[in-house]
Parts: structure tokens; sequence; C-alpha cells
């Protein structure tokens, strides 16, 4: 009896997905079972076995934790009209969702009309039933209006589904773990045990910049610099977060470092905001 009242409980909170179709039939006639049969089991798994926020956290701090690499990966860096916007990756959003646990997340083309395709990310959380769910919408057509191809579309509705997913899972988990997280990435992006290893770090990072189609020579301009000697820790930390924009197709890497005002005044308000 008390299994029973569980499954209609849940039964009765959980959003009705429509089940899919495959070659013109509905999914349930061929494998016997229905979508919101499933969803239900899980609400029930969920309730009986309730994540450990505890070790959820720190599950997903030792993995940032892997590598300077991985660290790195986790934050995005992209600088607007002489300010920075430092923000959670779709990296980190992969990791929080894999350790987070009791939830169902996904993305589906809602829309797509020649010019613009909308993508539409849902995340189910199966313990408190909060659904959320977020649009992005990209366009698809070149400067002269002529359509993307093909591939273009697909990279391009992948690139969507990607930031539409991040950001489902960034409104499913609470705002403070995900900062806690951010932090942590940021910090041990940079961290170096002595002077010769952050010296080590620093080459590999611009050689990383190179492979990329980014020269040394925009970087120092943008920052208004002469020698790799003159980047600290700060500088470290923005330029990995703008590779990871790059890497993510948040911005392109030939306007990564574009200077679109007076040097100093681009330079001094990025620095002055860490």
């Amino acid at each position: 009896m008390q299994t029973q009242a569980i499954s209609n409980s849940a039964h009765n909170n959980v959003r009705q997905f429509p089940a899919p179709k495959q070659e013109g039939r509905n999914l349930t006639d061929q494998l016997g079972f229905t979508i919101e049969g499933v969803i239900d089991k899980d609400v029930m798994t969920a309730k009986a076995f309730p994540r450990d926020v505890r070790q959820c956290i720190k599950n997903i701090e030792l993995t940032i934790a892997m590598s300077p690499e991985v660290s790195a990966s986790c934050y995005y860096t992209l600088p607007r009209a002489g300010k920075t916007i430092t923000g959670p990756s779709i990296r980190l959003a992969e990791i929080c969702s894999s350790f987070w646990g009791n939830m169902q997340s996904g993305t589906r083309v809602i829309s797509n009309n020649g010019k613009s395709v909308v993508v539409e990310g849902w995340c189910l959380d199966l313990e408190t039933n909060a659904k959320v769910s977020h649009e992005i919408s990209r366009g698809i057509v070149t400067k002269d209006g002529k359509p993307y191809s093909t591939d273009m579309q697909n990279t391009t509705i992948a690139a969507a589904s990607a930031i539409a997913f991040r950001n489902v899972i960034f409104k499913t988990i609470p705002k403070v773990f995900i900062d806690q997280a951010l932090q942590k990435a940021m910090a041990l992006s940079v961290a170096a045990s002595n002077q010769e290893d952050f010296e080590k770090k620093r080459q590999n990072m611009f050689e990383n910049l190179e492979r990329l189609g980014i020269h040394v020579e925009k970087v120092f301009a943008f920052f208004g610099k002469s020698s790799i000697q003159e980047f600290d820790l700060e500088h470290m930390k923005m330029i990995y977060g703008i590779r990871t924009s790059i890497k993510e197709g948040m911005i392109k890497a030939d306007e990564a470092f574009a200077l679109s005002e007076s040097r100093s005044d681009m330079v001094n308000s990025l620095i002055d905001d860490h």
C-alpha cells in the first residue's frame, strides 16, 4: 500500500512528456512501456535514494581538481565593452550534471524556419519536481543572406544545444554550489607550486593560443604588454576563460583579442574588475 501511494503521488506531479515515435509507430507500441511510467519509476527511485549533497559537491570538486586543464575548461570569459563576463562553462555543467544525480535533462530543436533555429533545453529534478526549460535562438544565414550548409546548420544546432543544456543545469542546481565550483576552478587553473612551475604554465598557455591561430603579438596588444614575463595570475585566468569561450563557440578566435576601443581604457577596466 505504501508503494502504491508513492507511485500515485509521483505520477500526479510529473510533467507528461510526449512518447517519442520511431518509424511512424509510438515507442510504447514497440517496447511495451510508456515514458510517463519510466519517469514515475525514476521519481520513486530518487525518493528512495536521495542525493547526498555533500558527497555530490565533493565529487564535483575532485573532478575539477583532476588537472589544471580540466579546471581551466570549467569557466569562460567574454570581453564586452571594456568589461568581462565570467561564468561557468558547458564542461562544468556536464560535470555537475553527472554527480548531482536524480535529474533528467535533454535538448531538442523546436523550430527551424530557414533563417534561424530555436533549441530548447529542459531539466527535471526528480527529487524536488523542479522543472526548468530554456530556449536558445541562433541565426543560420550568412551576412549575404544565404542559408548555411547542412553541416554548418548541424554545427550551429549542436552549439546552441550545448548552451541550452548548460543554462538549464545551472538553473536547476542551486547557484550557491555552482559559484563555489566556479571559484575553485578559477583558482586551480592557475595554481603553481613554485615560480618555475608558474613560468612553465604561462609559456604553455601562449603556445596553446598559437595552436588556436592567435598570435602572441595580438594578445600583447590587447593587454598592453611587451613580453610574456609581464603576465601575472589574473591575466592568465582571463586568457584561460577566453580560450574556453573560443572552444565552446561563444566567440571566434579572430575576435577574442580584438581592440574595439582604446587599449588603455580596455585593459584597465578588464583588470580592475578582478
